[in-house]
């Protein structure tokens, strides 16, 4: 067996090589994906407080390598009717409060970010969640070629600041991978035990290379 063959055995194993990311300050426990199909999805107790929401995944076609898919949440204000549940991108670096997320499968074998949705418990409380894996690029390497990941992970939170929406979702945790990965998907299983979707089409690898 070759030393890479062997790294990346114990790396699905995850007894081997370096940490997957920095610790991180929340702890995160009892987590499933929410599955989503195309179109809208009606689902049923979105919110910890009981309310439900449509989350509608649409294809935006481009033409080329770069198409992605569009998630819109609409969740029951208080007061009723449908509300849009934006998400907070806003950094010191730059961003802004967005009304919806993307992801970016580029090739499908070289998926560059990947969103999922996913109920589970924050610190021991009920959250519902997103899960965001961006790797980076390297102009040397190319987007096929191996990269750190940066991975945020919203919290569906109520909106009290002027420009947000009723309910949002909200940063609450940000870390950057220290190994490298060639899918986004296998960096959120390798990072938070997140499982691959059933149209995972990287390689067999602990590193998705």
């Amino acid at each position: 067996m070759t030393l890479r063959l062997l790294l990346a055995a114990l790396l699905a194993l995850g007894i081997a090589g370096p940490a997957a990311a920095a610790e991180p300050k929340h702890r995160f426990a009892d987590l499933a994906p929410i599955p989503l199909k195309s179109g809208p999805n009606t689902i049923e107790r979105f919110a910890p407080d009981g309310r439900s929401a449509i989350v509608t995944l649409g294809w935006r076609e481009n033409g080329n390598a770069h198409a992605y898919d569009l998630f819109l949440v609409l969740m029951q204000g208080h007061g009723g009717g449908w509300n849009v549940v934006g998400f907070d991108n806003l950094t010191a670096s730059g961003g802004g409060f967005e009304d919806t997320i993307r992801d970016a499968p580029h090739t499908g074998e070289d998926m560059v970010r990947s969103v999922r949705f996913v109920r589970g418990r924050i610190d021991g409380e009920p959250a519902t969640m997103v899960f965001v894996a961006q790797r980076g690029f390297d102009p040397e390497e190319g987007i096929p070629g191996p990269s750190l990941v940066d991975y945020t992970v919203y919290r569906l939170m109520p909106g009290e600041e002027v420009g947000t929406t009723t309910d949002m979702f909200q940063p609450v945790e940000t870390l950057q991978s220290t190994i490298r990965f060639c899918h986004a998907e296998k960096a959120l299983l390798r990072q938070f035990g997140l499982p691959l979707t059933k149209g995972y089409a990287g390689p067999d690898t602990a590193d998705g290379c």
